[in-house]
């Protein structure tokens, strides 16, 4: 076997540094040179930002503005369909046309023990399932149903909002 000598591998490598040191820096000086032209190339024969015009309001966004959301009852009533007992901490908003808003303002001020025994009355009842739905759409509709009962005409409320619904567990 043939012995290493430690001063031929010192100087090999003492060259081989050189040549990477040399290679990192001419690579350095290339992408310098082409980030260079492409800066040059851009400000050259690049345009400026175009102005913008804003957009005209369309007519569903005017008639979405023309709606207005009305709060129908905040009410805590219980569900024991699982077996135990749960109060739903719930806010329920109604969504009205601007047209309809003071007629709906003032059903909800005549009918308020009314309508909060019906929508009560739809979560005592409920489905555990429907109460645990993510978008609450099963509820929604019964509320729509039974609020539409109440005003005594239909589309009176264009959606039902229900923001808070929040199960508490009574029954420790």
């Amino acid at each position: 076997m043939a012995e290493a000598n430690p001063e031929t591998s010192v100087r090999a490598s003492g060259k081989g540094g050189k040549k990477s040191l040399l290679m990192a820096a001419v690579l350095l000086g290339v992408m310098a040179l082409e980030g260079g032209g492409i800066f040059v190339a851009m400000k050259l024969f690049g345009s400026k930002p175009a102005a913008v015009v804003g957009a005209e309001v369309s007519e569903t966004q005017q008639a979405e503005a023309a709606e207005r959301e009305v709060l129908l009852a905040r009410l805590r009533p219980s569900n024991m369909r699982t077996g135990k007992l749960f109060l739903w901490d719930m806010e329920v908003y109604g969504v009205v046309e601007q047209g309809e808003l003071s007629r709906v303002q003032k059903l909800l001020e005549t009918r308020e023990a009314t309508i909060h025994d019906r929508l009560a009355k739809l979560v005592r009842s409920a489905d555990p399932r429907q109460l645990e739905e993510p978008g609450l759409e099963a509820l929604r509709r019964q509320i729509k149903h039974e609020m539409e009962q109440i005003a005594g005409q239909e589309d009176v409320f264009k959606e039902v909002l229900i923001p808070k619904c929040t199960p508490f567990r009574a029954d420790y």
